[in-house]
């Protein structure tokens, strides 16, 4: 809609045009002059209306709303919008207005000031129309094709950590599992799309999936972030901006038996993270484990909730709080070497999930539960090498972490990564330590990643079921290893599931 449309409506009746995915400043003109003065020496009129956040669906609070007079530049008025985003003018003089406004929302999506002309008049109400583009303008005329609604566009600055300037030549990596059928199967790719920035630092990256969770990261030489999930909402549109550090990659040695030790790679710096964790009711968290995903040492709060995490890498990072009987809080940070970055959690407890009785009168048990009840019976795969576990059991059987219930399976290890998370561990064919290939919902997904754990993957309270092999060999075809040198983990959420929690033993009557 062209911002230079007007709306003329009867006096004292709003405008009920809404516009989807853009900002709207309605604004109605009264006439302020006196009825009782014949000719009174500037017609004078009252600007009321309100700016509205369509993207964000509310009105913009705090907004600057300036008016500029045509002909003279030198004239204007400034009102701030309230907390329903209305502002007014008493008295403007009859002419030619220009209008716009200012708020951090504009910066956020890297937008220039809308600007609208108002006709101002003592002869009835006039309705000015002023919008930015929406979400879908935006994506189509920066990705420069038609705008398909399932999908979006991750856009922002890089910057150097160093100096604070634009990271010109940074590169932003974005991934994220993509399902796709092979020879009537289903199974998922890990669709990667690599971008890089301009002379200013800007960054593109179009056709990722909407409403969905990415994994992102930016590196410009030896500088890079910490491995992000960005979250892309509906609408599809997000601006994100990254900060670039330099990093010590340090080897950490894993003990895994008496006899046997593995060293994994993690980044360290001089940054520093302090904080307190508290409950919704504001209580203090003791024995909470805060740790910089893939870098620094982790962290327990003490009696009182506070914490300290030390030597963690700078930049663009993600930090995260965990506590047993709570779900555990991410949260994204911009770290500096040689500072001290200060925050807070606030942990909800765990909610207690009845898992959903079988009731069979009128009603098929879905077909991935008969799967998974046939193979249980059969004592887990074609083999009888597995185990098999419910949700139930699971739950019971961990403290944290959904590979916590791994633990005591005989050939599998539940290896502690440098203290903040837990790498599971097979045996190979020739006796070597292997990683197990892992599927979740019968769909395999990628493990080589150290900061891609089994934990990631699904969080303990949806959990419906799990099958472990720890060989190869005992596995299902459908759930094998495809090099045939590692065992597999099979997890089944509550979703795929739809709520039916499976049984060893076939009800009487089936």
């Amino acid at each position: 809609m062209k911002s230079g449309r007007k709306w003329v409506g009867r006096p004292g009746v709003p405008c009920q045009a809404a516009i989807r995915g853009a900002f709207l400043l309605a604004v109605v003109v009264t006439t302020a002059a006196s009825a009782q003065d014949p000719d009174p020496p500037v017609a004078l009129a009252r600007v009321t209306g309100t700016v509205f956040d369509s993207v964000a669906n509310r009105p913009l609070s705090g907004a600057l709303v300036r008016v500029i007079l045509a002909s003279d530049r030198t004239v204007g008025k400034s009102a701030t919008t309230d907390s329903a985003g209305r502002f007014r003018y008493d008295s403007l003089a009859a002419g030619t207005w220009l209008a716009s406004f200012a708020h951090p929302v504009l910066d956020s999506l890297a937008l220039d000031p809308p600007i609208a002309r108002i006709d101002v008049r003592v002869d009835g109400p006039v309705v000015p129309l002023l919008a930015t583009p929406s979400a879908a303008t935006i994506i189509g005329g920066r990705c420069g094709v038609p705008v398909d609604p399932e999908l979006g566009l991750l856009y922002g600055v890089v910057r150097s950590a160093r100096d604070e300037l634009a990271a010109q030549g940074a590169s932003v990596s974005v991934e994220w599992p993509e399902w796709v059928i092979k020879k009537r199967t289903f199974s998922t790719e890990l669709m990667r799309r690599v971008v890089r920035t301009d002379s200013g630092g800007h960054f593109v990256a179009c056709g990722v999936p909407a409403n969905s969770t990415l994994r992102a990261l930016a590196w410009r030489e030896g500088d890079s972030t910490g491995v992000l999930a960005v979250q892309l909402p509906p609408s599809g549109l997000l601006r994100q901006d990254f900060t670039v550090a330099p990093a010590e990659l340090v080897a950490v040695e894993v003990v895994i038996d008496s006899a046997t030790r593995e060293r994994v790679m993690v980044r360290r710096g001089a940054a520093e993270v302090t904080g307190r964790i508290t409950d919704v009711q504001g209580r203090p968290i003791p024995q909470a484990i805060v740790r910089v995903l893939g870098s620094g040492v982790p962290a327990r709060s003490g009696s009182e909730g506070a914490f300290r995490v030390e030597r963690a890498a700078a930049g663009t990072q993600t930090v995260e709080a965990r506590a047993i009987g709570f779900e555990p809080v991410r949260q994204t940070v911009e770290l500096r070497d040689g500072e001290t970055h200060a925050m807070s959690f606030t942990l909800s407890p765990q909610l207690v999930r009845l898992d959903t009785v079988r009731v069979m009168a009128g009603r098929t048990v879905p077909t991935a539960v008969t799967d998974f009840e046939r193979r249980w019976r059969g004592g887990g795969g074609g083999g009888g090498g597995g185990v098999m576990m419910s949700g139930t059991t699971v739950r019971e059987r961990a403290t944290i972490f959904v590979t916590d219930a791994l633990r005591a399976i005989n050939g599998v290890r539940a290896v502690p990564i440098g203290g903040f998370c837990q790498r599971i561990l097979m045996k190979g064919i020739h006796g070597e330590n292997c990683s197990p290939v892992v599927y979740v919902d019968g769909v395999r997904v990628p493990t080589d990643d150290v900061n891609l754990v089994v934990d990631d993957f699904l969080p303990l309270s949806e959990v419906a079921g799990l099958e472990v092999y720890a060989r190869s060999a005992h596995a299902p075809p459908q759930f094998s290893d495809p090099g045939g040198g590692c065992g597999s983990v099979v997890v089944w959420s509550k979703s795929r599931f739809e709520g039916v929690e499976p049984r060893r033993a076939a009800p009487a009557g089936r």
